[in-house]
């Protein structure tokens, strides 16, 4: 195996518009795994192994875009010891009795399961949705860079984010990201199958389209042995005026249906997220973070202790964590917003009656 291979939105369509759109990507449903194409593919002449690590190369230039990986990186980490029970089934169903008297969809057992049900995070905005990705896909990734299982799964993501670049909120962002990310995966000898070339050469990401990258990224997929974990992260920030929702869909639905790929969705609630991924590996995030809402305040209250202990004294820290969490409603972005007024408060010498009123006089 060479080294590449070890790196690594509101209604439904309607019934005719799906139609069309599968029309669309009709291509690419192929029988049997085997492909029909003409001879006009172009077929590169690789043959020493200098030369198909150069035509990957000139492959991944092609897909390149500024930003690919930003909104990956920037978001935050997830706080020690937080989420780290969804990844315990043991913990997952004790949780799930103590808090729900009602079963929350498993991760690993959803990883291990047949079949090609989507597993769905869904959570209103500052539930922890892109934290909660980013956590999976470090953990996803660690453990498929272990020597035992390196060679049986990787991992792929993408990250929409409708704040940043032009490429970072469309289909075609994603798919250039997603294809770029495979020539990581596919033997480069794969690459002389004209078969998964486009028909003509590339040499930036204009020259590519959503078509031909679509029938790029499906037909790479069935050339690898290994098992796929395809995280894609709000899908509330996807752009609509770029590109209809049904196309994005309709990939999703079509990416998730080959047969070794498993693919997490991540989105606020929407009707056509839940329209398209009808399943039972539905995770309702605020409904499930307490804990770990419990776990970042926590933190953050004994950091600014240690600065402040005079005044932050334990009783006081209770007093104003009990009030985080009865007011963050499952929200962990209210929960930094709160704490943060509280650091300015503790910079501004306020008194322990003050800081409290800081807290009560936000909104829910």
């Amino acid at each position: 195996m060479d080294e590449p291979q070890r790196q690594m939105q509101r209604y439904g369509p309607s019934a005719e518009q799906h139609r069309d759109v599968e029309h669309q990507f009709a291509h690419l449903k192929v029988s049997g795994g085997t492909n029909h194409f003409g001879d006009n593919y172009y077929t590169a002449n690789v043959q020493s192994a200098g030369e198909q690590s150069n035509h990957r190369e000139r492959l991944l230039n092609s897909l390149r875009y500024d930003h690919m990986n930003a909104r990956l990186n920037d978001i935050e980490e997830a706080c020690k010891g937080t989420f780290e029970w969804l990844l315990k089934d043991d913990e997952t169903e004790a949780w799930s009795k103590r808090h729900f008297n009602k079963r929350i969809a498993s991760f690993p057992q959803w990883l291990e399961s047949d079949g090609h049900e989507v597993y769905v995070i869904e959570g209103k905005p500052g539930s922890g949705k892109s934290t909660l990705m980013k956590f999976f896909h470090q953990q996803l990734v660690e453990r498929s860079s272990t020597s035992d299982s390196i060679s049986k799964r990787c991992v792929l993501s993408h990250f929409f984010w409708l704040g940043g670049s032009v490429m970072q909120k469309p289909l075609k962002g994603m798919l250039l990201n997603l294809a770029f990310q495979l020539l990581y995966v596919v033997d480069a000898r794969r690459l002389e199958d004209r078969a998964l070339l486009p028909r003509q050469p590339k040499m930036q990401h204009t020259d590519w389209s959503n078509k031909e990258l679509g029938k790029f990224i499906i037909d790479t997929m069935k050339t690898i042995p290994q098992e796929l974990h395809v995280l894609i992260d709000a899908l509330d920030e996807f752009d609509p005026e770029v590109d209809k929702v049904n196309e994005l869909a309709t990939f999703l639905k079509l990416l998730s249906q080959q047969q070794n790929v498993k693919l997490c969705v991540s989105s606020r609630p929407l009707a056509w997220v839940d329209k398209n991924f009808d399943t039972k590996w539905r995770l309702r995030l605020q409904d499930a973070n307490h804990e770990d809402i419990r776990a970042l305040a926590e933190v953050t209250l004994n950091e600014l202790a240690d600065a402040h202990e005079l005044v932050l004294t334990r009783a006081l820290r209770r007093t104003i964590l009990d009030e985080v969490l009865e007011k963050a409603d499952g929200v962990f972005l209210w929960v930094t917003y709160a704490l943060k007024n509280v650091s300015l408060g503790l910079e501004a010498f306020d008194s322990a009656g003050t800081l409290l009123a800081r807290i009560s006089k936000l909104p829910s």
